[in-house]
């Protein structure tokens, strides 16, 4: 299941995929999916370097509103921190591009 993406500051990727720590199947009785809703916490952005893994949030599982279950959002990937010269080049790219803009 597609839980989208984070962005990540200063990395080499704008952001990294969110995916399921575990994501193996929930048994329930037919009767029990009634009532049953789920809240993503998901983190809106983290620091790089990030390392496949790391947690990025929660899926609570909630029945009636009650929680029956908790999992853990991770990083699928990892991502890299930018270094000194890869801020420079993109400085560098984006003062260039705004000098062409204006003229």
């Amino acid at each position: 299941q597609e839980l989208g993406d984070v962005t990540v500051e200063l990395g080499m990727q704008d952001s990294v995929q969110a995916k399921l720590k575990d994501d193996t199947a929930i048994l329930l009785e037919k009767s029990a999916a009634e009532g049953l809703t789920r809240e993503i916490q998901l983190k809106e952005h983290v620091s790089a370097p990030v390392q496949a893994g790391d947690v990025l949030g929660e899926v609570i599982l909630l029945q009636d509103g009650e929680e029956l279950e908790r999992r853990e959002i991770v990083a699928a990937d990892s991502v890299e921190r930018k270094g000194i010269s890869d801020l420079f080049r993109d400085l560098l790219g984006y003062l260039l591009m705004k000098k062409q803009v204006s003229w």
